[in-house]
């Protein structure tokens, strides 16, 4: 049976452009490498929940893969009904994922890779001013440490150092305005927020504009073709050089982590809190569970 035909069912559905690419990349993995089709995988859930389970470096990951899988059913019309003994196996699945993530994260404790990996915030900042100034680990870390964090959020951003007739693309950098700004339309929580836009600090601003004098170009981050970064490469370029300052596998994730453990909550109003959220596209709830507990 086919169905999902060159996955128009997820390219078609009402989610987000990275959502939707998220959603493809792990349906086109699991594909290529159990050398199946789509709906062999969709009725075996039980075969295939214990193949995510072992190709899975994190719960994340396994609940990412059964959400994709979950989005064809949802996305394939009648499927859930011609198919429903199927979908309730696989959203079994992802309910026991979800309960085991949301249990640990209650419980504030960092994993064991987690542990190994952890840089404090200070550190990270001590790291960046150690830097050369103009060099592109800087302006990483500068990105993560003059701005509350974000996520993967920049590797496709454009700067426009002049105003524009118009804005052509989705996340971009106005560095021309006596504030510059910075302007996300397409990010993760997209459809939980509205778009993001941040005024960055004169120190970023001056950290921007040493790095594009030594390297002059349109995109904030590009890779070894002159192009901005797919989203699974800038990760990919981010942790390696993350490994090579650090010496150690951290990663953005983390750095979140690290920006959130370096604030003391019991200081702050509710307003203040909401904001850091805000700052750093998530809300509250996951501001909590983002705090982690050292024994």
């Amino acid at each position: 049976m086919e169905i999902c035909k060159s996955f128009d069912c997820i390219k078609n559905a009402d989610l987000s452009n990275i959502t939707k690419r998220t959603y493809l990349e792990r349906l086109r993995y699991i594909i290529q490498d159990t050398k199946t089709d789509l709906y062999t995988i969709l009725t075996n859930p039980r075969k295939y929940l214990e193949w995510i389970k072992n190709h899975s470096s994190s719960l994340q990951t396994q609940k990412s893969y059964i959400s994709a899988i979950l989005a064809v059913f949802k996305h394939t019309p009648d499927m859930k009904k011609t198919e429903q003994k199927y979908y309730y196996e696989w959203y079994q699945g992802f309910k026991e994922i979800h309960t085991q993530i949301d249990q640990k994260y209650k419980l504030n404790q960092p994993t064991e890779k987690q542990q190994q990996a952890y840089v404090h915030y200070i550190d990270i900042i001590r790291k960046r001013d150690e830097l050369e100034k103009g060099s592109r680990e800087r302006l990483l870390l500068a990105m993560y440490t003059y701005l509350p964090p974000l996520r993967s959020d920049f590797n496709r951003i454009y700067i426009y150092d002049k105003k524009p007739s118009s804005y052509d693309h989705k996340n971009y950098i106005r560095l021309f305005d006596t504030t510059p700004k910075l302007i996300l339309n397409e990010y993760k929580t997209v459809t939980k927020n509205d778009s993001f836009d941040k005024d960055l600090p004169p120190e970023l601003v001056d950290e921007i504009k040493e790095n594009l004098k030594k390297e002059p170009r349109e995109w904030l981050f590009m890779d070894r073709e002159k192009k901005p970064y797919k989203e699974n490469s800038y990760n990919r370029w981010v942790n390696r050089t993350l490994q090579k300052l650090f010496h150690k596998p951290l990663t953005i994730s983390l750095i979140r982590h690290s920006y959130i453990n370096s604030l003391d909550f019991n200081k702050m109003t509710i307003v203040e809190k909401e904001m850091i959220a805000k700052d750093m596209a998530h809300t509250v709830n996951t501001q909590d569970r983002y705090r982690l507990i050292f024994n």
